[in-house]
């Protein structure tokens, strides 16, 4: 098709036609271009590489006609309707209004609502001719057609994470809606506290020192922690054979305590004491554990700071005998005429003991061979209430029950 031109008439009133008059400034004033004839269609890719003044063609690009006035293409005729569209990002987040059809140069008013736990951002995409991309609602001119996104944020909450006496904690800031934030409870076990669980909404496990949140509001979560507590266990321990071997005593006939318990809170001081029930026959002999003040001491205290076990050791009393023979002096010369045996009947012990409590304790005094046809047994001295018969070269102690100094005698 062969290209057409504007041609000026007389009356300024335009056609079109051939003309190779050369055209002046002002020529087509009062243009006016019928939209029923059949005209070129082109892009702006593909517009006439060479055109005179007034070359007119329909460009797909722009919508409408276009004519070429020397320097730039310049639309004519009257605009085609532009178009608005409107979306929403994040998809669900809010409503947008404002979308349709508009004639070329209007100003159009767009808005967004958001939906709850959103909040409007910005108006993203073609805003060239957005009056204020960050105001709700605006205004947009429809030079061409258009497509303008909401965008639109997730609300933000506050996490408070508080903490009772005894520990730390970690978590507090401010989260996405719909978000799960980890919280974590840190115990001060240094000065004995543990954890012991959490207060507040929307926590996954309370009972966890280590946890999360859903955030789907301003949240308040407190973690809690108590002095750690323990068991305090004392047990009733003799040495039947005095050889320092200790054994937990079941007949509860030697001795008792105090102080033992449960749920004694981290730190306390516990008042423990050790009562030996027959003191002529048992005696109390120290504190076995940790913490005890003073483990020598019957009445005390221990601090306690983990479970314990404690022992209260007693014992069958124990004695000594010293047992000696008397020297005689014959004639200005110091002599010992004899000797002795002291012991058990099983040898067990001997000598000067030590001697368990109710042992049955035999005596022999003998006169030396040397001396056999000028010496004979005498009698005990010293502390002889204790012997049977204290005349006797054989006496015994049937059930000892004291120390004891005793003298052969010859």
């Amino acid at each position: 098709m062969a290209t057409k031109h504007l041609v000026p008439r007389g009356d300024g009133e335009g056609g079109i036609g051939n003309s190779s008059r050369s055209w002046g400034e002002g020529h087509f004033k009062n243009l006016q271009c019928e939209r029923s004839f059949s005209m070129p269609t082109t892009t702006t890719a593909n517009r006439p590489t060479d055109p005179v003044i007034g070359t007119t063609v329909f460009d797909t690009d722009v919508g409408g006609l276009v004519i070429w006035n020397g320097s730039i293409w310049v639309e004519a005729g009257v605009p085609s309707p532009k178009t608005l569209a409107l979306s929403v990002d994040p998809v669900g987040a809010g409503s947008v209004f404002g979308a349709g059809t508009y004639d070329k140069g209007a100003d159009v008013s767009i808005s967004a609502t958001a939906n709850t736990n959103y909040s409007f951002s910005q108006w993203e995409g073609d805003i060239s001719n957005v009056r204020d991309v960050n105001q709700n609602p605006t205004l947009v001119t429809m030079s061409s057609s258009w497509v303008i996104t909401a965008k639109f944020s997730v609300a933000q909450y506050d996490l408070t994470v508080n903490t009772t006496t005894g520990g730390t904690v970690t978590g507090t800031g401010s989260y996405d809606y719909g978000s799960t934030t980890q919280i974590e409870a840190i115990p001060d076990t240094a000065n004995g506290y543990e954890f012991t669980g959490w207060t507040g909404d929307g926590i996954d496990d309370p009972s966890s020192s280590t946890t999360t949140v859903l955030i789907d509001g301003d949240k308040t979560v407190t973690a809690n922690f108590a002095l750690s507590t323990y068991d305090l266990i004392i047990n009733t321990v003799t040495d039947p054979d005095v050889d320092g071997i200790y054994e937990i005593d079941t007949s509860g006939a030697i001795g008792s305590t105090t102080g033992a318990g449960t749920s004694i809170a981290h730190g306390s001081v516990v008042n423990i004491t050790a009562s030996v029930l027959d003191e002529s026959i048992y005696e109390f002999k120290g504190w076995e554990g940790s913490g005890i003040t003073d483990p020598n001491s019957s009445s005390t205290t221990v601090t306690v700071t983990s479970d314990l076990t404690l022992n209260a050791k007693f014992a069958t009393k124990t004695y000594t005998l010293d047992v000696s023979v008397a020297d005689f002096t014959y004639q200005g010369t110091p002599e010992t005429p004899g000797s002795f045996t002291v012991g058990t009947q099983n040898g067990v012990r001997s000598g000067a003991g030590p001697y368990i409590h109710s042992d049955l304790v035999y005596f022999a005094a003998e006169v030396d061979s040397n001396y056999s046809l000028k010496y004979e047994f005498s009698h005990w001295s010293g502390d002889t209430s204790v012997l049977d018969d204290p005349n006797s070269r054989t006496p015994i102690i049937s059930s000892i029950s004291s120390n004891a100094v005793l003298v052969a005698n010859f």
